[in-house]
């Protein structure tokens, strides 16, 4: 009895021990591991973590419990595994003995750390490591190179201080952060894609003479303002500069690559000047950077993309060199030129180069030029003097207009003509976008030409459609306002007759057997339509962007309803489809999410409703 006693009070005296020592841990500093042959204490009084021992040091879950402000690592650990301190809330302060070698991936992210500094002693340092650092102000780097991530989204980030031995900035090691200042090594060799996106509190940063590539989106909205580009680079990626801040670049002779979007949307953009060995300008390169305002192209320049220069509404009068063979697809579109002198140089202008300048008032065409696309100049308003040279082989103008030499088509007449506008003599043909964007015209007057009449000056012209003789519709005057009564001798509605104009009803008889593509396109003031059944189809895009089409009225006959023939029509509500309506194209009502079809049972339309969602059908 008396020593069943005493091994109960022995166990007892056990336990006892066992609590004040769980009691104890938190104030005297109890040991854990941490690793295979680490250990760590914590002192409650200052919310110190010590860790000491050899080799690596791995987390352990007790850290997320306690407060950790200050972490201590004593000599003998070597490195330090992925995560081990991550998201520790509280620590501030990180002392590292140079025995440290290797620090794993994301070790130190999330935390509250103020500053560091990163020995050039160290072999190895992993992804992200301090990465959402928000208190992270103050960096001293040394080691060979800056890992991906490193110091992503840090809020708080101010300077970085690199060492002279740095080669290498990774994959968007400074993305999103707040960094203001870092000094680059001129040993630095690469900046990874992405390496300063959208660090916006960056002023100002020189690039290395060895660097000889800015990758993908470096400084995709960036807040650099000044930047010095070395005079050993090569190439700009896509994107590198993209929605910086920006004022002026020089791109040095030695860059022979600007890839597409380099600096694209840089609103703040307004002096550049390109080196000597470039090529080709890339597309969408300066687009839409508003405030450009002067610019100077390399002397090898060959090619200048599409819409390199889109939208630069500030930029001013350029001069082309010599070498410059093309100017692509909307090149120059909707920029601020007032003047294009292309009298000695450019083979190859694209459409739209230079359609929608506001500002542009004339244009040089020289003997060289062999293509010139009929909508490169569409749609300039202040456009009044196109002059081609008369040795030109491809074209030819009486000042307002360009014609092809060969068979004597109108193919463009300049959008700043107003008042009355007379058809040249010599003209046998005109193109379906002669007229586009011409806002200023009144009337035709074809007195002069033997091919074309006017009707109260609208333009026609005899022809024969389907062994019927009569009269095509080719132009209608786009600042007329009001309703107009297409005349009973008319067969055919020639495409883009009407594109852009201010009609806001038209009565279409029932002599009328073809509408060409885009005869109504953009006409804002049209509210209802009535289409024959004399017509046997609705030609691709003939009411597309009529924005303030209601109702519509198909009449029996009308057989086809062709691509996009009511695209972006949104507010048609009603449209009477008659059963001899045989096919609609998939994209006809493409936009129309209001429409109904009123049509008869189990018709073609029918169908057609029942495979669309969004649109309804009543039978009638």
């Amino acid at each position: 009895m008396i020593r069943k006693t005493s091994i109960k009070s022995k166990t007892l005296a056990l336990m006892t021990g066992i609590m004040i020592m769980g009691a104890s841990f938190s104030v005297l500093g109890a040991e854990n591991t941490c690793g295979k042959n680490a250990k760590w204490t914590y002192n409650e009084a200052n919310k110190e973590l010590t860790i000491s021992g050899s080799g690596y040091v791995e987390s352990s879950d007790k850290w997320e419990k306690l407060k950790i402000k200050k972490l201590v690592v004593k000599s003998g650990i070597t490195g330090i595994k992925n995560s081990t301190f991550s998201y520790l809330r509280d620590l501030e302060k990180v002392s590292l003995p140079k025995t440290v070698k290797y620090i794993g991936n994301y070790a130190f992210e999330g935390t509250a750390i103020k500053s560091i500094e990163i020995s050039d002693k160290i072999k190895k340092v992993g992804d992200g490591v301090f990465s959402y650092c928000d208190n992270l102000e103050n960096v001293v780097w040394n080691y060979k190179y800056i890992p991906e991530s490193t110091f992503y989204d840090c809020d708080g980030l101010k300077t970085v201080k690199m060492g002279d031995k740095v080669k290498k900035i990774d994959y968007k090691a400074f993305a999103f952060s707040s960094l203001e200042s870092i000094n680059l090594s001129d040993s630095l060799k690469s900046i990874g894609e992405g390496a300063f996106y959208c660090t916006k509190k960056l002023k100002s940063i020189d690039i290395p003479e060895n660097v000889k590539t800015i990758e993908k989106e470096t400084f995709y909205n960036s807040g650099v303002e000044d930047i010095k580009l070395n005079d050993g680079l090569g190439t700009i990626r896509e994107s590198a500069f993209e929605k910086s801040k920006i004022k002026s670049i020089v791109i040095p002779d030695s860059v022979s690559l600007i890839e597409t979007k380099a600096f694209v949307g840089c609103k703040k953009l307004e002096t550049v000047k390109i080196g000597e060995k470039l090529e080709n300008i890339d597309k969408e390169t300066f687009d839409r950077c508003k405030k450009l305002s002067s610019l100077t192209l390399g002397k090898n320049l060959k090619t200048i993309g599409e819409s390199a220069f889109n939208d630069c509404k500030a930029l001013g009068n350029i001069e082309f060199p010599s070498t410059l063979e093309t100017i692509d697809y909307g090149a120059f579109k909707g920029s601020g030129l007032t003047k294009v002198d292309l009298s000695k140089y450019g083979k190859y202008v694209d459409y739209w180069a230079f359609s929608d300048c506001d500002r542009l008032e004339s244009i040089k065409i020289g003997a060289q030029v062999e293509e010139f696309h009929v909508n490169a100049v569409a749609n300039c308003k202040s456009l009044k003097n196109i002059i081609i040279d008369e040795n030109n082989a491809e074209y030819v103008s009486d000042g307002t207009c360009i014609m092809d030499k060969s068979d004597d088509t109108l193919l463009l007449v300049a959008g700043g003509v107003s008042g009355t506008y007379k058809i040249p003599k010599d003209v046998f043909l005109i193109d379906s976008e002669a007229f586009y964007g011409c806002v200023n015209i009144k009337e035709f007057d074809a007195s002069e030409n033997p091919r074309y009449s006017t009707i109260d000056g609208v333009l026609f012209r005899e022809r024969t459609y389907e062994n019927i003789r009569g009269l095509e519709l080719v132009a209608y005057p786009l600042t007329r306002e009001g309703s107009y009564s297409i005349p009973r001798s008319t067969i055919v509605v020639a495409a883009s007759a009407f594109q852009n104009s201010k009609i806001t009803a038209i009565t279409i008889p029932n002599t009328v057997r073809y509408i060409g593509a885009c005869a109504f396109e953009e006409c804002k003031g049209l509210t209802r339509i009535v289409i024959p059944g004399s017509v046997e189809q609705i030609s691709n895009s003939t009411f597309w962007g009529c924005d303030n089409l209601v109702r519509v009225q198909i009449k029996k006959g009308v057989k086809y309803i062709r691509r996009n023939a009511f695209k972006g029509c949104e507010n048609l509500k009603r449209i009477e489809i008659p059963k001899s309506v045989m096919k609609i194209a998939k994209t006809s009502f493409k936009g129309c999410s209001e429409v109904t079809f009123y049509c008869k049972k189990s018709s073609y339309a029918m169908s057609y409703a029942n495979t669309k969602w969004f649109i309804k059908y009543k039978i009638i």
